[in-house]
């Protein structure tokens, strides 16, 4: 498999695994009956955050920038680099389908022409990279030839020197006014470019030390690189985890927590539906039952209390009937007795012993107690049939779930299935993910190699670094002997000393000088050199560099569609070259951190329609055909069985709304006696007691007994009578409240109850179907928040490239900056190094003139005594072959440890 069919496959699976999967992990997603999320895990920040330090480099490195753009400021060889990967990828392209022997052929023909092997002669790509080095190749001949003729001149130098001409006149020709001017001059203009000098091996040695610490850092920077590439590898598959075992598992687990719970989630809602019709009903038929119970009980209680007054009516009645005889008996037998008659006049008048209320005028009620006992009695009763229709609604819930077992059952089976396919798809995402690094892009082998060979490349390094030292050494001796000689020259020179005396100190720094110049020749040469080759290579990395970093190299070259007709790596990521995927809009989308589906445009993929991977219809199917069977007969449930109705009827007919209650209050509120029994016994007790103090114990007797009677009728019978009647009288209140309007009531329930079943088994099955369809649209509806999430995730949140730019990012920063900086930077501090030590030989060769012992002039000698300085003893021009005056060819007594002639009168100081 190669990379470009990996990558494929890897994305296919891991973006089809991101839309489904349920597993075991637990998540709280759903809050307050909507679905939340917690955000995805972190991502790890990337390990290649190289920043760039100039390290104080950075005006050598605009230096060589400057000087590089200057030689050759047209930029990489695009047409050369876009032919060849136009042949390389028609090559690739066209290998994947089964070639030809002649196109094989042909391929291996444009190969070679492509790397100059043609037979015909050189080929023009061999032409076209000539023509792009030829100035970078001038200029490295410049310096050659520079070093060599820094070579030359060493050679020249020292063959004088050989012959005592080297290093300026050692003659003084005479006064020179301007001498101190001069060698003022001199001194500074030497001092500066020392100081250059040095400021460039300075340079050198930073730059030297950076390419040292950019070998060093090679293996961390390339081991955090790949690092980098892992952990957005794990931590892109790390995403895909959290949603594929947390996120929608959460999702799966409220669809099952709902579906386990129907009788709530499904049930209870139906119920509160049809519980605000229904209840009302059911409680009217109930309060009509406990109607019909409290009617049955007032009757009954009517019924009872007015057969008790009837018995005390009677009762009443026949004890007033004895009272009267015995009454009549004593009135009689008392006025017989005529001295008796004040008294007997005082007995009370028998016509006004009579009884008031006629408890037989009432309405006989037995008829209607008898009905609405039967009423009562019918097995089950009308408040069991009320409660039954009730408890038919109330078991709704529990309807629904016994008939939704089989779906609930369906529903697992299919998110178990299909968890089993998803996990499948986990699986091969997480081993074609590393498979591809491991095996395809070898990182493990390349982590390795690299290792091993930074630990290499730190050794050789020394050796680099060695020779880069002793190159700023070389520099730096060059330096110090020039400064040396300087400040040995200023600390040692005597203005007031001839020429030929000036002091040891001062000769020594000439000699310095000399030796300054010297290692300026044989230095140089070297430098030169060495400066040329990593020019040359610098140079070469530099114009590829810049586009590199600005990511211009792949606008023009790979990301050009015209290249390899069409878009390159469009072609490998989305088997589609006319989209316009490029590596360059690829990073810059990675530096914005932006998602992998949009760094790649994977929206436009033909094979990645993410809409139709995250289409859970499509992929499970059968979920919401299972929610059809959700639904609930609503039909067999009544209200108001038959058998109810009937009871009603009954009632209804009894006639209890039809009993005279005006005949119950006229006997109610008339007295049970017509008389005042009390004020009869107590008439008739005054009675006995004066008949018996006049005598007649018999007749007062016969009064006592006639009291205490009407006193026993008044405490047996008219009490509890009396009790009775305002039992009655409670009694029938009761009763005319209880069959108020029974008829019409009865009939409005009947009316009331019919409408309501007529309402449920017309409008009761959409109610039912709207409850079945809401919770399915909630059910569903977890699975489609999640699609529109994942839709979201996937888009936007899922592989966060930011560590790809990283990568690329630093390690351009990496060799481009820090390694080239410092492997330009080192060329140009040994260019400039080498450029002003050509004026430090040339100062330093007119400075030693001024600072070391002379001779006089072969035209200074004469005998003749007196000042004759300045005075010419011979014509100029004929000098000996040795400027410096010798003993034998000089008139003037030598002076004593000096081979120099001194002319004897000459006053000292004078020069």
């Amino acid at each position: 498999m190669g990379v470009d069919d990996s990558m494929a496959t890897l994305l296919s699976l891991a973006f089809l695994t991101a839309c489904c999967t349920v597993v075991t992990a637990q998540e709280e997603c759903i809050v307050n009956g909507s679905i939340e999320f917690s955000p995805l895990p972190s991502r790890s920040p990337p390990l290649s955050s190289h920043v760039y330090d100039d390290e104080g480099l950075q005006p050598i490195v605009d230096l060589s920038n400057s000087f590089i753009n200057t030689v050759h400021g047209d930029g990489p060889p695009y047409e050369l680099i876009n032919r060849f990967l136009d042949d390389l990828l028609k090559d690739s392209n066209s290998s994947k389908k089964r070639r030809s022997v002649e196109e094989e052929q042909h391929s291996r023909q444009r190969r070679a022409t492509f790397l100059g092997i043609s037979v015909g002669g050189e080929s023009e790509t061999i032409d076209d990279i000539i023509d792009y080095e030829t100035p970078f190749i001038v200029a490295f001949v410049i310096g050659l030839l520079w070093a060599f003729l820094t070579l030359i001149i060493g050679c020249v130098f020292g063959c004088c020197r050989m012959c005592g001409n080297c290093g300026g006149s050692l003659v003084y020709d005479g006064e020179d006014k301007h001498a101190t001017l001069k060698r003022w001059l001199l001194i500074l203009f030497l001092t500066t470019f020392l100081i250059l000098v040095f400021v460039g091996c300075i340079c050198a040695f930073v730059a030297n030390q950076r390419m040292s610490d950019s070998v060093a850092r090679v293996n961390d920077e390339v081991q955090d690189a790949i690092s980098d590439i892992y952990n957005f590898v794990d931590d892109t598959i790390r995403e895909l985890k959290d949603i594929v075992f947390k996120k929608f598992p959460c999702v799966v687990d409220a669809i099952k927590e709902d579906i386990r719970g129907i009788a709530k989630s499904l049930g209870k809602p139906i119920l509160d539906e049809f519980r605000v019709h229904v209840e009302p009903a059911v409680q009217s038929v109930l309060d009509m039952a406990d109607r019909i119970s409290a009617t049955q009980l007032a009757l009954v209680d009517v019924n009872k209390t007015v057969e008790t007054l009837l018995d005390y009516g009677f009762e009443l009645e026949k004890e007033l009937n004895v009272t009267k005889d015995n009454l009549t008996t004593l009135i009689g037998n008392c006025r017989a007795e005529p001295t008796l008659a004040s008294i007997c006049g005082r007995l009370p008048n028998v016509d006004i012993l009579q009884t008031g209320a006629d408890f037989t005028r009432v309405p006989n009620i037995g008829v209607e107690v008898q009905k609405v006992e039967e009423v009562l009695n019918i097995d089950p009763s009308l408040k069991e049939l009320a409660q039954q229709g009730n408890q038919t609604f109330e078991d709704i819930p529990q309807t629904v779930e016994n008939k939704t077992a089989s779906t609930e059952s369906e529903i697992d089976t299919q998110t178990d299935d299909y968890r089993v396919e998803v996990e499948t798809h986990v699986t091969t995402v997480n081993d074609t993910a590393y498979k591809v690094l491991d095996d395809d892009l070898s990182l493990q082998d390349i982590r390795s190699h690299v290792r091993d060979g930074a630990e290499t490349a730190v050794e050789f390094d020394k050796y680099r670094y060695g020779v880069g030292i002793a190159l700023c050494v070389m520099v730096l001796l060059v330096v110090t002997f020039g400064v040396l000689g300087v400040t040995c020259g200023v600390l040692n020179f005597d203005s007031e000393a001839p020429p030929n005396k000036r002091p040891r100190g001062s000769d020594q720094s000439a000699t310095c000088l000399m030796v300054t110049v010297g290692m300026v020749i044989v230095f140089s040469f070297f430098l030169l050199v060495l400066a040329s080759i990593c020019f040359f290579v610098g140079a070469n990395v530099k114009i590829l560099c810049d586009p590199l970093v600005d990511l211009d190299f792949f606008v023009k070259t790979v990301d050009n569609p015209t290249v390899a007709d069409g878009y390159f790596l469009s072609r490998i990521v989305l088997d589609d070259d006319t989209v316009d995927l490029t590596l360059s809009g690829m990073l810059r989308a990675c530096e914005n951190d932006q998602s992998l589906w949009q760094a790649l445009k994977l929206n436009r993929h033909r094979k990645l329609n993410l809409t139709k991977e995250l289409d859970f219809e499509s992929i499970i199917p059968q979920l919401e055909d299972s929610f059809q069977n959700l639904t609930v007969n609503i039909n067999e449930v009544e209200i108001l069985p038959q058998s109810a109705r009937q009871n009603l009827e009954d009632f209804q007919n009894t006639g209890v709304d039809d009993i005279d209650f005006d005949q119950y209050t006229a006997q109610i509120e008339t007295n049970l006696l017509l008389f005042d029994i009390n004020e009869t016994v107590a008439n008739l007790t005054a009675v006995a007691t004066l008949l018996q103090l006049s005598g007649q114990y018999e007749l007062g007797n016969n009064s006592k007994e006639i009291a205490d009677q009407l006193a026993r009728v008044q405490r047996d019978v008219v009490q509890p009578a009396t009790v009775a009647k305002d039992e009655l009288k409670v009694q029938v209140s009761v009763l005319r409240v209880a069959a108020n309007d029974t008829r019409d009531a009865v009939g409005a329930l009947l009316n009331s109850t019919d409408s309501l079943q007529d309402f449920l088994h017309e409008d009761g099955a959409d109610i039912i179907k709207e409850e079945v369809d809401e919770f399915k649209d909630r059910i569903l509806g977890y699975v489609r928040d999640f699609v529109d999430q994942a839709l979201v995730w996937i888009q936007d949140d899922i592989g966060h490239c930011e560590n790809i730019h990283a990568v690329y990012s630093s390690a351009t920063t990496f060799m481009c900056r820090d390694a080239l900086d410092g492997l330009n930077g080192f060329w140009v501090s040994i260019g400039w190094c080498t450029f002003f030590m050509f004026f430090v030989m040339i100062l330093s060769i007119n400075l030693a003139y001024h600072f070391r012992r002379l001779g006089y002039s072969a035209g200074f000698d004469s005998e003749e005594e007196g000042d004759f300085s300045g005075v010419p003893m011979e014509p100029r021009g004929k000098k000996p072959v040795n400027d410096y005056v010798s003993e034998e060819t000089s008139h003037y007594p030598q002076t004593a440890g000096s081979n120099m002639v001194h002319h004897p009168n000459t006053p000292q100081g004078s020069w």
